[in-house]
């Protein structure tokens, strides 16, 4: 066995030397670039496309044997214009030591690619042609070429459709996929992926996939460990989905198991199955997830959620659908959801039922009925997607619940409690938040009742100022030294450290309001709260795109503790004082306009005096002409 191993050796030594030459002499003595033409006529002969080699061919043999090509590009299929792609490198690295078994490994290398895919406006598209069998082919059953590995380094790809109206850039793309054939026989091999997405308006993010993945013959399908997906949007709100992919082949199935994890919510354990029926249709599939939900300093957590359109669970239903992967839109989808149970942070939603139907691009959910506190809700929502931006409309009515349990969602201290009834007829359209807001319209009323504002006495703060001007007026009308001024600004200090200190509440007994929104701005005309003891009216606005109040109020204290016969009292208490509420929604400044009530009650005070003096007078004259007669 000796001998036998030692000519072994030397003969594979042999072979190793002998390959090693030829190499050299090939790369030493055949120019590539007169191969330019003959490679331009076959890729035109198997693709129909045009390649263009403006560059020079060159060999490289170290550290293996390998092509480069340099400034090539490919002309765009009638009745497209311009180019479809130009790379300024490419490299086709051969690995020669698969010829044993009668393959040869290729390993691809492109730098700095543009790649342009269009859709025009009558639904053609220029890669038509690579979805058609390469004309006139004849398979070569003695040698066979594998794509071993792809490196893609700052690529530019274009995606335009006309038909649709839609546009995204795919900017300083990196792909690495290498040592395919590691894959293929079982082992962990890593892939990544990596660009910046925009489309005609902005930036939308920097987005990472990455994983190691391998082939698993059991199933004939692909196996992604370690798989992340990440999304970093420039607003700062980073999306990340990782864990396993596996991709079974032999059940046409697709399923995740893993985490969905963002700013504002976490999604732990989630189980998703896609399962391939029959091309080109899908199915809905049952969904277990267990929820870890963030949003706005609320919280939801369920140990266990289900969506299982064959068993009962928390939620359940039955869903209907047909997707076309050519566009890949729906084109019918018709079910039905329901939930015994809800609950975000404080708010418990109850015994949830939705009617859904998708048709021609259109989601519609009517009705959708629930239950809020054991008060029965009804609603109903549509998502119209026919154009580039999606419109949305929305109808709400029922009540009444608390609205401190829905404001915790965003404030995890409301301003604002009591039992809430509400009306809502809403439309906008948007793709973001802000867009949204930007273009909300509509309508609605609301009425809340037996409430309170917290963290603001208004009526304290009323009775405190009333009080202090009664003292004034009355200094005033006994010809005191009054300093009008220190007096006005000592009171707007006391309302603005009342409001500092967030102390003391209003109660009231009903708030109404009816309103209009026209693009994000609420504009409330008839504003109007009540208690035993106050009466408050105004009309104002609201905006949601700046976050700020703007209203002007009137507040009438109900109960004068002063006696009927004294004037000023009665004056001060049956007019109203005005009062401005200003800045954001979560903390609004209220600020008397004691200046023009302080004037407005001196004259009519002064009036009454004089009028008074007129009177006594004339009275006194006619006692005296009457009791002394001439």
């Amino acid at each position: 066995m000796k001998p036998f191993s030692r000519y072994l050796l030397q003969a594979l030594l042999a072979f190793a030397v002998f390959c090693t030459l030829t190499i050299v002499a090939l790369v030493s003595f055949v120019d590539p670039n007169q191969f330019k033409e003959n490679i331009e006529k076959e890729v035109f002969h198997q693709t129909g496309y045009e390649l263009t080699i403006k560059g020079p061919l060159s060999w490289k043999w170290f550290p293996s044997l390998a092509l480069e090509i340099e400034d090539a590009s490919i002309k765009n299929p009638a009745p497209f214009q311009k180019k479809m792609a130009t790379v300024a490198k490419a490299k086709a690295d051969l690995q020669l030591w698969p010829l044993f078994i009668g393959k040869l490994f290729v390993n691809i290398h492109l730098e700095e690619l543009r790649l342009t895919l269009e859709r025009n406006a009558s639904g053609q598209t220029n890669w038509e042609p690579l979805l058609s069998p390469p004309k006139n082919s004849q398979e070569n059953k003695s040698l066979q070429f594998m794509l071993n590995s792809i490196k893609i380094e700052d690529a530019y790809v274009t995606l335009r459709d006309d038909l649709k109206k839609r546009y995204y850039r795919f900017t300083h793309l990196n792909v690495i996929a290498s040592n395919l054939l590691k894959g293929i026989i079982g082992s962990s091999n890593p892939i990544k992926v990596d660009f910046n997405l925009s489309d005609k308006k902005k930036s939308l993010g920097f987005f990472i996939l990455k994983g190691d993945w391998f082939f698993k013959h059991s199933s004939g399908g692909v196996e992604i460990e370690n798989f992340l997906f990440k999304m970093d949007p420039h607003n700062g709100k980073s999306i990340k989905l990782y864990g396993e992919l596996h991709i079974d082949k032999a059940h046409n199935q697709l399923a995740l198991s893993g985490s969905l994890n963002s700013k504002y919510f976490n999604l732990t354990s989630i189980l998703a199955t896609l399962k391939l029926i029959e091309q080109p249709q899908f199915a809905i599939p049952p969904v277990s997830l267990q929820l870890s939900f963030n949003f706005l300093n609320s919280t939801l957590n369920i140990p266990s959620y289900t969506i299982d359109l064959k068993k009962n669970g928390v939620v359940e239903g039955h869903l209907k659908t047909t997707f076309s992967l050519q566009p890949f839109n729906v084109k019918t989808l018709e079910g039905q959801i329901t939930s015994k149970r809800l609950q975000f942070a404080n708010l418990i939603v109850n015994n949830l039922k939705g009617d859904m139907l998708f048709k021609d691009q259109q989601i519609t959910l009517s009705p959708i009925d629930y239950a809020i506190d054991g008060h029965p809700q009804t609603a109903s929502a549509t998502i119209n997607l026919n154009e580039a931006i999606p419109h949305y409309r929305f109808k709400q009515q029922g009540g009444p619940f608390e609205i401190s349990k829905l404001l915790e969602l965003f404030d995890p201290t409301p301003t604002l409690e009591g039992k809430l009834t509400t009306s809502l007829d809403l439309s906008t359209r948007g793709n973001s938040l802000d867009s949204l807001k930007r273009n909300l319209s509509g309508k609605g009323e609301i009425k809340i009742q037996e409430g309170q504002i917290n963290q603001l006495d208004i009526v304290s703060l009323l009775q405190q100022t009333l009080s202090s001007m009664h003292d004034l007026l009355q200094a005033t009308l006994q010809k005191e030294t009054v300093d009008k001024k220190a007096f006005l600004n000592q009171e707007l200090d006391a309302w603005s450290q009342a409001q500092e200190q967030s102390s003391g509440t209003t109660p009231f007994h009903e708030l109404k309001a009816s309103f209009h929104i026209t693009n994000g701005v609420v504009e409330n005309p008839d504003l109007f709260i009540t208690d035993k003891t106050y009466i408050v009216t105004g009309e104002g606005q609201y905006n949601l795109n700046q976050n700020s109040l703007r209203y002007a109020t009137k507040a009438l204290l109900k109960i004068n503790p002063y006696p009927a016969e004294d004037e000023v009292a009665n004056y001060l208490f049956q007019t109203p004082v005005g009062l401005t509420i200003t800045g954001p929604l979560q903390s609004p400044q209220v600020r008397p306009d004691l200046k023009s009530y302080f004037n407005d009650s001196l004259l009519y005070i002064q009036q009454n005096v004089v009028q008074r003096v007129i009177t006594k007078t004339v009275d006194k004259a006619l006692n005296r002409l009457f009791n002394n007669p001439e």
